[in-house]
């Protein structure tokens, strides 16, 4: 616990314990960087109700950083996101790193949470593939990268 922040260590906690639990539900799959990272991000999306813990997938503390790199036009390029590595970010540009987290958390949380049927679908068949060992690229199941990317930025803008 680096931070001596309580919700901060069990957002942590919850991120690192997504890892283990897919790993060991879907440990044939070939996640990509930003798939694993992404979904592991959501657990960190939790809120005290007063009398319990209730997950919601929103990163308090990755919102607005992505909605801020958002506003700059920062924001990686889809392409070179779902082809991004985390651990090597991380050993050699953090600042870029704590991007690379924040928008594959907001990625995965705008292809999960649009109010587009179609993109919801996609998304759901390529978790499919991904989960069951396939080596799936986004791209297969969203052929326009860039249009993606586009209303993938407005929604990050609205969060």
């Amino acid at each position: 616990d680096k931070t001596a922040n309580t919700a901060d260590f069990l957002a942590t906690m919850a991120h690192e314990a997504a890892h283990l639990y897919y790993f060991r539900i879907a440990n044939g799959a070939k996640a990509p960087s930003w798939y694993a990272e992404g979904m592991a991000t959501q657990f960190e999306g939790f809120r005290w109700t007063g009398s319990k813990w209730a997950y919601d997938r929103l990163s308090r503390t990755r919102m607005p950083f992505v909605r801020q790199a958002a506003d700059q036009g920062r924001l990686l390029p889809l392409d070179q996101l779902v082809a991004g590595d985390a651990l090597a970010l991380i050993n050699t540009d953090s600042e870029k790193a704590l991007l690379f987290y924040a928008e594959s958390w907001a990625l995965v949380y705008f292809l999960t949470q649009t109010d587009r049927d179609d993109c919801r679908e996609a998304f759901r068949k390529y978790c499919d593939a991904v989960d069951s060992g396939k080596q799936a690229a986004l791209s297969d199941f969203f052929p326009d990268l860039k249009a993606l990317h586009a209303d993938f930025v407005k929604f990050v803008k609205r969060m």
